[in-house]
């Protein structure tokens, strides 16, 4: 699988696997904190203000009101985009270069970096990530949950350094 901007306007994913595909399309599913109330305090952590009485229980009810639905219409306007934009996937219908490729129009580069970042902290949570390299890397004779959402984490945490490094231009 390579990385790669192909101009201003957009960046490619090129030469991936069936594997990296579904992977990629599994991003919803790993972003949704539902039966995972580890993972959803992760993502809408409630307010760090003592509900002590008097303006506290203002401010945490601003919290609730107000933070809470706009973290969640962020997280699903990326999650959206994230799924719109995979359906361009297409076959490279290349020789040299078989595999699926996705062309990113480069103003979603935000998108993804948060729907992908969502994605690996709900798969933290509910999998107990990181796993240890030795784990990981052991050979296997079965795939296992864990395993593989170590695996999808790690893709999604690919993604995201080019990002940061090449169309998000982050030192």
């Amino acid at each position: 699988m390579r990385l790669r901007i192909l101009n201003d306007d957009y960046w490619e994913i090129r030469g991936m696997g069936e594997t990296e595909v579904y992977l990629l399309h599994k991003i919803p599913e790993a972003a949704d904190t539902k039966g995972s109330e580890p993972a959803r305090k992760r993502l809408y952590p409630e307010s760090s203000i003592s509900d002590g009485g008097g303006e506290g229980e203002s401010s945490l009810s601003d919290w609730s009101e107000l933070v809470h639905p706009e973290l969640k219409g962020a997280f699903g306007a990326a999650i959206e985009q994230v799924v719109a934009d995979l359906k361009a996937v297409k076959p490279s219908g290349e020789k040299a270069a078989p595999g699926y490729h996705l062309r990113i129009p480069s103003a979603h580069a935000d998108h993804w970096f948060s729907a992908l970042n969502q994605a690996r902290l709900v798969l933290a949570e509910r999998y107990d990530l990181p796993m240890p390299d030795e784990e990981f890397e052991s050979e296997r004779t079965a795939v296992d949950a864990r395993w593989l959402a170590n695996a999808q984490s790690n893709l999604y945490a690919f993604i995201q350094t080019f990002l940061l490094d090449t169309i998000m231009k982050l030192p």
